[in-house]
């Protein structure tokens, strides 16, 4: 059966992997779909699951207490490498393209 329009589409749990080869300094533009990096990325910090959980509880119904955005928009991350985006193409391009370029350019 299709998978519809839903806000984790059929196949982004499996950017967890993604998650497993990435270094701890480096950089992650993550979308509210990759919730899975997210989880694998603080899992491999050490994070308390049961933080996580509520952490991503709040970032899903846009709460002032989401620790990512504080309510301002459906995000995931908050780690120091974590580039927070929105949920559109074009909020998440400029974003990336000027993190890369300030991120050539550190010590």
């Amino acid at each position: 059966p299709a998978c519809g329009d839903t806000i984790g589409p059929c196949g982004e749990e499996l950017l967890g992997a993604v998650g497993l080869v990435l270094e701890e300094g480096d950089g992650a533009a993550l979308h509210y779909r990759h919730l899975a990096t997210n989880l694998v990325r603080s899992l491999r910090r050490d994070d308390a699951l049961e933080d996580l959980l509520l952490a991503r509880a709040r970032g899903y119904v846009v709460s002032g207490a989401d620790p990512a955005c504080g309510g301002v928009h459906c995000c995931v991350g908050g780690g120091t490498n974590d580039w927070l985006v929105t949920s559109t193409l074009a909020s998440q391009a400029p974003r990336a393209v000027g993190r890369a370029l300030a991120d050539a350019f550190k010590p």
